[in-house]
């Protein structure tokens, strides 16, 4: 994500009265064979993003979870769930 983008967005959180300095924690759910074991890796890149946008409010409790199948075929879904102010 781009430094400008980063940067709009949490100017506009801020405009919006939101405070990101609660809970944070994602679900992400990973559309995989049962020989794939590498689902963290994967969370890695929404935490990476979620890092990228909120900076430092982004700390978070994160759970990958590997599954058979996901809705329309989609290969990860991710689910993030905030407190905010």
């Amino acid at each position: 994500m781009s430094p400008s983008r980063d940067a709009s967005f949490r100017q506009a959180a801020v405009d919006l009265g939101y405070d990101f300095d609660g809970e944070i924690r994602i679900g992400v759910y990973v559309q995989s064979a049962g020989t794939f074991t590498q689902q963290s890796e994967v969370a890695d890149g929404a935490s990476a993003i979620l890092h990228a946008v909120l900076g430092p409010a982004a700390a978070h409790a994160r759970t990958s979870i590997d599954v058979h199948q996901r809705p329309k075929n989609a290969t990860v879904e991710v689910n993030l769930v905030a407190a905010i102010a």
